[in-house]
């Protein structure tokens, strides 16, 4: 049976041992856990990045790479994989007409390669495979389709189709950030990466080259190592690109001058064929300026034949009219008082006759017989017996009047011709005026047309032999070739998430110190009452021989029993929740592979050195105190400290306020300083950590929402081609009943 003192001593005794070793457990498990966190999460993404070589080395070109660039690439010593790949940052307009600005890459990759997660790869024209970045959206998900565009730019030159169909969903250590990264169009973030079968790019040339280095694998990427491994091959590389990127430069120019010779000579051309269609136009506007010259002319003449004609017919008919009316009125009264009803010009030969007659039987009458004469007497009483007046005088006036008839009937005659030729000519000069009108018409909109045709044929002259010197001189300031070189710290996730990785080691360095503290404070104290406790046996053994070191190895293996204890459980138990919790709040932020647990063993070193030789030291020193007194006094129970008088003992409006327990409490605390600053530290690194988490959550919901209340506090953004018309567009904003305000700002990425 044990003495009542045995089992009290062994139950403190154990308790002892139990505080030790869960004050070890705990301060083990958290420096374990973060001290392992950063090695854990860059080694599962190390081991993502090498099964989908990841690309170790990235280049870009102010003149793209062609298959000769490749080809020397690829025959570099050091250079492992090689994939020269095309991409374009365009528009994506989804089914329900959200848009994202995203990034098309080709498909078929030995380098930069991705995982599919669901669905199928793309095997023809038109379907793609998307990055699960958590940006895509309802509209952007397997089985819907999506139209690729460019502001002011026809996709097509660049792509052969611009509607694609999600057929799977892939994931990328190239895009393990969900915040995809700046594009190259407008500096936008990047909404959405897809990737499409090589064939669906026309570029002859590419846009990118990803490499893989010999023996970058065996490195750990995110070891100063791999930097050290990679920088050497990046230096070596170098030296390869100033002599190559010249070489792209070189060819390229070589085109561009041959273009341009060709275009200065088809400018030539067209510039000669232009003249001389300009020469040909206005070879035939002059002949239509000569023939409407020649009409005029005509014309000219003609209203000249018309004065003439008319000046004529108007004499004509003034003479016509003064003298016919009287012949014509003579002749009507002689026709009526024919009893013949004869016309005047029978009525006139007939009375010429009949005057020749009377004039030859007047002859007659000298030459005749008398048998005769009677017979030839009767014939001329017969004749003038039909006129009441003289034959003679009435022969006389009829011949005027027949005269005057004849000249009458010309001058009508003349009046008849003239009214035709006046009316042919004023016929001839109503069709010869039409025809210069419309001839003049034409004349004028060829003149016009020719004109315009001449200006805009020497503007399109001028601005092509513009273009020509400015290309020629856009030649001559090109600036040299240059690759740009990219490791994998220029790489946006990764290079983010190196930072991150990098933050949860200073974590892991940073609190396991308090926690380290606290235990060596804790450990004192617990080895302090432990060996006070066990003062009288350390009299014994001392005044029994045992030596100073047999003691303190006791205590001391009596401690590391503990810490051995408490570390191996702490081990455990820390790499199996803080790893996994803080790797599954990463996954907020990136798209993590599954994470492949691992002991570090130089983490473990660590844990178990640190805490063993810190509890080695505390109980060494606690042990070697005790040991300085005489085995004498030792085996006698340890005088109390004495009281002391404290400060506030001197200030005796406060002191007499307190209590008698009031008072003991605060002599105690100076009589106790190590218990009370291991209670104070203790208190106030835990009571830290707690102001530390929440104060760390209330931060960044208070940055939240000052940033996107107070700072940032608009609906929607509206983003404009161009700065014009922007007074009208902000009227018409503001003019909308939903729209509280609307401001116009600039930005730049």
């Amino acid at each position: 049976m044990f003495h009542k003192d045995t089992f009290r001593l062994i139950k403190r005794t154990f308790n002892r041992f139990f505080s030790l070793v869960m004050i070890v457990l705990i301060g083990v498990a958290f420096m374990m856990g973060l001290l392992s966190t950063r090695e854990i999460m860059e080694t599962n993404v190390d081991r993502y990045a090498d099964k989908y070589s990841l690309q170790d080395i990235q280049l870009y070109s102010s003149y793209g790479f062609d298959d000769a660039d490749i080809e020397a690439i690829s025959s570099l010593d050091y250079v492992d994989k090689v994939f020269a790949s095309r991409f374009i940052d365009a528009y994506a307009e989804g089914e329900n007409g959200e848009i994202l600005v995203t990034r098309i890459e080709e498909a078929d990759r030995s380098v930069a390669g991705f995982e599919l997660i669901d669905g199928r790869l793309p095997q023809a024209e038109g379907e793609a495979v998307i990055v699960d970045s958590g940006m895509t959206k309802g509209s952007f998900k397997t089985g819907r389709t999506m139209r690729i565009y460019l502001e002011g730019e026809d996709i097509s030159e660049t792509l052969t189709t611009d509607v694609y169909t999600i057929v799977g969903i892939v994931k990328s250590p190239s895009y393990m950030s969900k915040t995809l990264g700046t594009g190259t169009m407008k500096n936008l973030d990047l909404g959405a990466v897809i990737y499409v079968p090589s064939s669906c790019f026309k570029t002859d040339y590419y846009t990118t080259v990803f490499l893989t280095v010999k023996g970058a694998s065996e490195y750990m990427s995110f070891s100063d190592g791999y930097k050290e491994f990679i920088d050497e091959a990046r230096d070596e590389f170098e030296g390869f690109a100033k002599t190559q990127q010249e070489v792209r430069k070189d060819e390229l120019l070589e085109d561009y001058r041959k273009e341009l010779e060709d275009g200065e000579a088809t400018l030539a051309e067209k510039k000669a064929e232009g003249e001389k269609e300009l020469a040909d136009a206005w070879q035939k506007l002059e002949d239509a300026r000569i023939q409407i010259i020649a009409g005029e002319t005509q014309i000219s003449s003609l209203e000249t034949a018309l004065k003439t004609a008319l000046s004529q017919q108007a004499s004509v008919r003034k003479e016509y009219e003064s003298g016919s009316k009287k012949v014509y009125s003579a002749i009507d009264k002689i026709e009526k008082a024919d009893p013949e009803g004869r016309r005047f010009e029978d009525i006139y030969y007939q009375t010429a006759a009949d005057q020749a007659t009377l004039e030859a039987l007047k002859r007659m009458t000298e030459e005749a017989d008398e048998s005769s004469l009677p017979v030839i007497e009767n014939a001329i009483a017969e004749i003038e017996a039909k006129y009441d007046r003289p034959l003679e005088e009435i022969n006389k006036e009829y011949a005027q009047l027949f005269q005057d008839k004849l000249r009458y009937d010309a001058l009508a005659r003349e009046v008849e011709i003239a009214k035709t030729a006046e009316s042919r000519i004023r016929s001839e000069l109503s069709k010869m005026k039409a025809s210069i009108s419309s001839g003049k018409k034409q004349y004028e909109s060829g003149l016009k047309k020719y004109h315009e045709g001449e200006k805009t044929f020497k503007t399109e002259i001028e601005k092509a032999e513009l273009d020509i010197r400015k290309a020629k001189q856009e030649l001559e300031e090109l600036p040299d070739a240059s690759w740009m070189i990219l490791d994998r710290s220029r790489h946006y996730s990764n290079e983010m998430f190196t930072q991150n990785a990098k933050q949860m080691g200073a974590i892991g360095y940073s609190l396991p110190l308090l926690f380290y503290l606290v235990a060596a404070l804790v450990c004192l104290t617990t080895m302090t009452r432990l060996v006070d406790e066990q003062r009288g046996q350390i009299g014994i053994f001392r005044a029994l021989g045992f030596s100073r070191g047999k003691i303190v190895a006791k205590y001391v293996i009596y401690a590391l029993t503990a810490t051995f204890i408490g570390s191996v459980i702490g081990i455990f138990s820390g790499m199996a929740i803080f790893p996994t919790v803080i790797y599954n709040t990463w996954r907020l932020m990136y798209d993590l592979p599954p994470m492949q647990m691992h002991f570090p063993l130089k983490n473990v070193a660590i844990c178990l050195l640190a805490f063993s030789l810190l509890i080695t030291a505390v109980t060494t020193h606690v042990v070697n105190r005790t040991l300085k007194e005489m085995p004498s006094q030792l085996m006698r129970p340890k005088a109390p400290k004495n009281a002391k008088k404290v400060f506030l003992e001197n200030i005796p409006f406060i002191w007499k306020r307190f209590s008698f327990t009031g008072r003991i409490t605060v002599r105690n605390l100076i009589r106790y300083r190590a218990r009370a600053l291991m209670t104070i530290i203790g208190v106030a690194g835990c009571t830290g950590l707690l102001v530390v988490g929440w104060g760390i959550k209330d931060s960044i919901q208070d940055i939240v929402s000052i940033q996107f209340g107070q700072i940032f506090n608009y609906d929607y953004t509206v983003n404009l081609e161009n700065g014009e018309e922007t007074d009208d567009i902000l009227d018409i904003l503001g003019a909308d009943l939903s729209n509280e305000k609307a401001v116009l700002y600039m930005s730049y990425t």
